[in-house]
């Protein structure tokens, strides 16, 4: 049988901690112009939307991948079938 080479892909957000603690960051620093805080505060959330996109395109490629490890194991089942058959004859 043949070895099935797979790509794996790990993937982990920076902790929700460390956003957090940004973000409280920005709040208790009175000495922070106001646009900056807002330009972190953006940033931030900027950030936490990539990564949530970026779990969900790693998700469907999983699932894509899958489907297509499927298709390659039926199809291959397809012809040892039909070669059998062939050889029975």
């Amino acid at each position: 049988m043949e070895k099935c080479h797979t790509l794996s892909l790990s993937f982990s957000p920076p902790p929700l901690s460390l956003s957090l603690s940004l973000v409280s960051i920005t709040e208790k620093s009175g000495n922070l112009r106001k646009d900056l805080k807002q330009d972190i505060l953006v940033s931030v959330s900027t950030l936490g939307k990539k990564f949530s996109n970026l779990k969900i395109q790693i998700k469907n490629a999983k699932y894509e991948h899958k489907k297509l490890r499927e298709e390659v194991k039926n199809a291959k089942d397809e012809m040892a079938r039909r070669r059998d058959n062939q050889l029975d004859k």
